[in-house]
């Protein structure tokens, strides 16, 4: 009977032996698995951080951005008044009848003038192109733009002798 317990212990230690290894690869086998989910949980908090952080600084952002925009006036198309025209030659003195040249710088301005000194609006005479003032004459203008508001008015008098 020796012989059989001898031969049953060699075999039961590579059971063992065998066992141990399995369970070691399962135990490795769990903590990969517990490890991948771990990862996997750290990359999905980090995203949801990154998400929350893009989202703040989006909002910092467009805080930022009403603050440091002017506002658009009441009523108007865009940010402020247009620049005030200007008029070529300048107010002055003139012996005979002067042509005068109208200018703006707001981008697709349409400028509107008078010449007897009354307020010009959107309903006065449109400027194409220079006028010939003959007589003595107080012209105002203003620029109306589809981008800004309506100009402050400009005056210029021009005394023809």
């Amino acid at each position: 009977m020796l012989p059989a317990v001898l031969f049953l212990l060699p075999t039961s230690a590579r059971a063992q032996d065998a066992w141990a290894a399995a369970a070691a690869a399962q135990a490795v086998q769990q903590s990969n698995q517990a490890a991948a989910q771990a990862a996997q949980q750290a990359n999905q908090q980090a995203m949801q951080a990154a998400q929350q952080a893009n989202q703040q600084a989006l909002q910092n952002a467009q805080q930022q951005a009403a603050m440091s925009t002017p506002t658009p006036v009441p009523g108007s198309h865009g940010y402020g008044p247009a620049d005030k025209p200007r008029f070529y030659p300048s107010s002055g003195k003139y012996t005979g009848p002067t042509s005068v040249t109208i200018k703006d710088s707001a981008p697709k301005a349409n400028i509107f003038y008078t010449l007897d000194g009354t307020q010009p609006n959107t309903s006065s005479a449109r400027y194409t192109g220079p006028i010939l003032v003959s007589s003595t004459s107080q012209l105002k203008a203003i620029a109306n733009s589809p981008i800004y508001s309506p100009s402050k008015v400009a005056t210029a008098k021009y005394v023809i002798k």
